[in-house]
């Protein structure tokens, strides 16, 4: 959203849009288009051309490879002929189960 931000001016946008391998008639609907930032990212051409690759390759952190990695997570991306990842699997540690019995409680009460 910030880039389309930046680009500021519906010449810019049209220009980068090109650039990014858009056409030129959905270069210039969506240049000229008076939708909030928000409604713009929301369509398949600026997916299209602003992907979640395109912003690594310009050096973004993901926020939630960093999140899953602070919180300890391991996520494994498995790769197809695509530059996107198919499967992502999240691993945490061992279970416990809970137990709610009457013993529990009294004991709990009692001391």
């Amino acid at each position: 959203m910030c880039y389309w931000k930046q680009w500021r001016w519906l010449r810019t946008k049209i220009k980068n849009l090109l650039a990014l391998g858009i056409s030129l008639k959905s270069a210039i609907q969506h240049g000229i288009s008076s939708k909030s930032y928000w409604q713009m990212f929301r369509t398949p051409v600026i997916n299209q051309a602003i992907s979640s690759v395109w912003l690594q390759e310009q050096g973004l952190l993901s926020v939630k490879d960093l999140w899953c990695k602070a919180q300890g997570y391991m996520v494994m991306k498995r790769k197809t002929s695509s530059s996107e990842p198919t499967c992502e699997t999240a691993y945490c540690g061992p279970a416990r189960w809970v137990v709610w019995g009457a013993t529990a409680r009294s004991r709990c009460l009692l001391d």
